[in-house]
This record gives C-alpha cells, structure tokens and sequence, in this order.
C-alpha cells in the first residue's frame, strides 16, 4: 500500500491527506493531496540531508483534491522526503524512493 499522511489541527481535526503512489518509482510518480479548507500550501522534496530538492507547489489553494506529478528521471536513485505544509503546520514527513 502507498504511504499516506494525514496532517491534523489543534483539535485532532483532518486538514489534508496526501498519498503517493507508487513507491517506490522509477520514472514517475503521484502525489495525491485532499485539503479540507482553504489555505496557503507547500510541497517540498528533500534529500536525507535535508537540503530541499524540488518544490511541487507553493500557493493558496482551496479546499479540494489536487494531483501531482514527480518526473523521477531528474533525481539521482536515493531516498527522498516529501513534506507538506498547510496553513503553516508541517506533516509528518513521508520517505519516496526512487530507482533506476
């Protein structure tokens, strides 16, 4: 199964999930996001260092689903971390693996 994240508020309420799929990958992959309310958001990949590699988006965006696309071929093989901030709360990171 795909690794999922759920990102709650104060009060245990769910403000987004995020899956993605699959992983790990080679070429290509999804990150699926579903918010729950309006807010500004970022979606970072970084290295095991820690260092961001790629950042996926950073706007408001309204509640909803959103898909996203991750071209692999330009990343090295490795293991990544895709984190997302919603509102100003940060998830729990989730790990992506790439292969070649």
């Amino acid at each position: 199964s795909s690794p999922s994240n759920v990102l709650l508020d104060n009060n245990s309420s769910r403000i987004c999930t995020m899956n993605i799929y699959p992983n790990p990958f080679s070429t290509s992959a999804n990150i699926e996001v579903n918010l729950t309310k309006d807010a500004n958001t970022v979606i970072n990949i970084k290295d095991m260092s820690g260092k961001i590699v790629k950042t996926i988006t950073n706007e408001y965006l309204t509640k909803g689903n959103y898909l996203y696309t991750i071209d692999g071929t330009m990343f090295s093989p490795g293991l990544y971390i895709i984190q997302l901030i919603n509102d100003g709360q940060t998830s729990i990171p989730v790990t992506m693996s790439i292969m070649k």
